[in-house]
C-alpha cells in the first residue's frame, strides 16, 4: 500500500513538473500556446461598486470585471488596483474590464469610458492603459492661435488657423461628431493671458474646460498672484490653463470649449470678473 502511494505521488510530481514547463490544454490533448482553451472564457464579475463623489477606487484584482453603479452627478475619476489580493503587486500583463452603469462618464488614466459602455484595460509599466484598436489616427480637426474678449466665463469661439477634413463639423464654438465618425478622440484646449488689474492685490483664477454634450468632462486651472508693481499704471501677471483627455465620441456628440476668467481682489475678499481682456486659444481634435 505504501509502495502505491509512493508511485502516486512520483506520478503526480512527474505532471506538476510537466504543467509548470510546457503548454495546458483544456479540452484539446494538444495545446498550442501555455494556455490552450477549446470553447469560451467568462471573466466572472465581482460585487459592484458604489460611485458616492468625483472620485472612486477599484481596490484590487481578485476579479477581473467591475460595474460600477452610484448616481454621480458629473464626471468621475477611476484608480485602478495596484495589487491582485491586497498585498501581491499585479504584473505586466493582467487585464481589467470596467462596465460603467453610471450616467456620467469616468475617467482612468485619462481614458474615458462613456455611460453604459465598457472598455477593457491592460496593465503595463506600472500603470493601466485602454486597450484599443491599433491603427493610427485618421481625422484631424485643429485649431489655434485665436484671440477672444472674455470677461467672466463664457464659450470660447473665435478660432483661427483651421485643419479641418470634418467638413462642417464645426459651427465656430461647438465641434459636432459627423456620422460614421465615433471612436476615439484626443482632446486638447487652452488659453493663455496676461492679466493687468488695479484698483488692489488680485489673483486671477484661469479655467479652461473641455465638455461633452454640456457635460465637463476635463478642467484644467491656473492663478497668478500679483504682487504689485506698475506696467503702463497697472499690475501685472500673466498665467496659462491647459485640459486634455482622451474620450470616446458618438455621431452627434458636440463638444464645446468654455473659459473662465475671474479675479479675487485680496483687500476685499470678494471673487469678480476679470477685466476684459484678449486670450490666446488653442484647440486640437484628434480622431484616434
Amino acid at each position: 500500500m505504501i509502495k502505491k502511494i509512493l508511485f502516486m505521488l512520483a506520478f503526480a510530481g512527474i505532471m506538476i513538473t510537466h504543467a509548470q514547463t510546457g503548454n495546458i490544454g483544456i479540452d484539446t490533448a494538444l495545446p498550442t500556446t501555455k494556455l490552450d482553451i477549446n470553447g469560451g472564457v467568462t471573466y466572472r464579475e465581482g460585487s459592484p461598486i458604489t460611485v458616492n463623489g468625483a472620485t472612486v477606487v477599484i481596490p484590487d484584482l481578485s476579479f477581473s470585471q467591475y460595474r460600477l453603479t452610484g448616481t454621480p452627478s458629473s464626471a468621475f475619476t477611476i484608480t485602478g488596483p495596484t495589487t491582485s489580493d491586497g498585498t501581491t503587486a499585479i504584473i505586466a500583463g493582467a487585464r481589467l474590464i470596467i462596465v460603467n452603469a453610471t450616467s456620467q462618464p469616468g475617467v482612468l488614466n485619462s481614458f474615458s469610458i462613456l455611460p453604459g459602455l465598457a472598455q477593457e484595460f491592460t496593465y503595463s509599466n506600472g500603470s493601466w492603459t485602454a486597450i484599443r484598436n491599433p491603427s493610427g489616427p485618421i481625422g484631424l480637426f485643429a485649431k489655434s492661435a485665436g484671440t477672444q474678449v472674455i470677461t467672466g466665463a463664457q464659450v470660447i469661439n473665435d478660432w483661427v488657423v483651421t485643419t479641418n477634413n470634418f467638413a462642417t463639423a464645426w459651427n465656430g464654438s461647438i465641434f459636432t461628431v459627423p456620422a460614421s465618425m465615433q471612436g476615439w478622440y484626443s482632446i486638447s484646449a487652452g488659453y493663455s493671458t496676461a492679466a493687468s488689474y488695479a484698483g488692489g492685490i488680485r489673483t486671477p483664477h484661469q479655467h479652461v474646460l473641455i465638455r461633452v454634450n454640456g457635460i465637463t468632462v476635463a478642467q484644467a486651472s491656473t492663478a497668478v498672484v500679483i504682487t504689485g508693481g506698475l506696467v503702463n499704471g497697472n499690475a501685472p501677471g500673466s498665467g496659462t490653463a491647459n485640459a486634455s483627455i482622451n474620450y470616446y465620441l458618438n455621431a452627434g456628440d458636440q463638444i464645446s470649449i468654455i473659459g473662465n476668467h475671474l479675479s479675487y481682489l485680496v483687500s476685499n475678499n470678494a471673487s469678480t470678473p476679470a477685466s476684459a481682456e484678449s486670450l490666446f486659444t488653442y484647440l486640437s481634435i484628434l480622431k484616434q
